[in-house]
């Protein structure tokens, strides 16, 4: 379609645009608007992994680095009670909140403050991909308001956790991919968002293999899909480099042995936090029970240490 008609058109399609992408800015507006509010409620940032990654923030602010001061996992025996914090869950969201609460100083509503504003930016971010997808404007402006509005969405962008983090990394990452033959960086671009997600959750691994059946699916040679997929794996690694290179480091340093946490080291120090307290002068058997466990001494606060039956 040319002339006047086509003009008519263009106009009506940029006037519906503009309406789409105000309502949604407005929507989006007004609900960072609420969340903000009800976060600035938040005295506590919530029971177990929601105060681990709480706890590994406050640390790095305090100069002491990736530490946690109690026991919260039996899976394999820290070194002391004070030990190094990422065994078992991941950095990338306490690096986040560190990052807030130096800006804002100590409090949970600065731990929250980057989920808040993680989980609303997923309207936007959907509604941008959805365009790019070549869907519609109504279907596009549809799954930004189920992100905004869809509950457990909502919960997740209130916790100290590494749950809204992930969501947002994880798609980005797949709509980085979906654009790859529309941006000759979108691949590298992804692999990179692919290791934050991995610094999330140690399922993000997995978005790493979409990325590479992308590729092989993916035109042209196989020469160029394995170097896309060489350059987008690369681009993984070195975002996860930094992690790696500090567990090969750890283990070399402690040369693989479990030290004073160890039965043939004797009992460790008493834990004074966490949930193990409630098992302090209990007959009951922990559900942690093993060889160490039965040479670990727990002390209820204010409590002499008792020894688990």
């Amino acid at each position: 379609m040319t002339g006047p008609l086509a003009d008519i058109a263009d106009g009506r399609a940029r006037r519906q645009t503009a309406r789409f992408t105000g309502a949604l800015a407005l929507a989006t507006i007004a609900t960072l608007g609420i969340r903000l509010a009800l976060a600035r409620q938040a005295h506590h940032p919530g029971h177990a992994d929601d105060a681990f990654y709480y706890d590994v923030a406050r640390s790095l602010t305090a100069g002491r680095g990736f530490e946690i001061d109690y026991i919260w996992h039996y899976l394999a025996p820290p070194p002391a009670v004070t030990h190094p914090a990422n065994d078992y869950w991941l950095p990338f969201p306490s690096v986040v909140m560190a990052a807030s609460l130096r800006l804002l100083g100590d409090s949970v509503f600065a731990a929250l403050l980057p989920g808040v504003v993680i989980g609303v930016g997923l309207a936007p971010l959907l509604y941008w991909g959805a365009l790019g997808r070549g869907q519609s404007l109504l279907i596009a402006f549809s799954a930004a308001l189920l992100a905004l509005f869809e509950p457990t969405l909502l919960a997740v962008s209130f916790e100290t956790n590494s749950t809204v983090y992930y969501t947002f990394l994880a798609t980005l990452t797949l709509l980085l991919a979906s654009r790859r033959e529309a941006c000759a960086w979108g691949m590298p671009v992804a692999g990179v968002t692919a290791g934050l997600a991995s610094l999330c959750r140690q399922d993000g691994f997995l978005l790493l293999a979409v990325l590479v059946l992308l590729i092989g699916r993916a035109g042209g040679t196989w020469r160029a899909r394995a170097r896309q997929a060489l350059v987008t794996a690369g681009a993984y690694v070195a975002t996860l480099a930094p992690l790696l290179s500090s567990r090969a480091g750890r283990r070399t340093s402690s040369g693989g042995s479990r030290t004073s946490c160890s039965p043939s080291s004797g009992p460790p120090s008493p834990i004074s936090r966490g949930s193990t307290s409630r098992w302090a002068g209990s007959r009951r058997s922990p559900p942690w029970r093993s060889s160490w466990g039965r040479s670990a001494r727990i002390a209820p606060p204010g409590g002499p240490a008792s020894e688990p039956s």
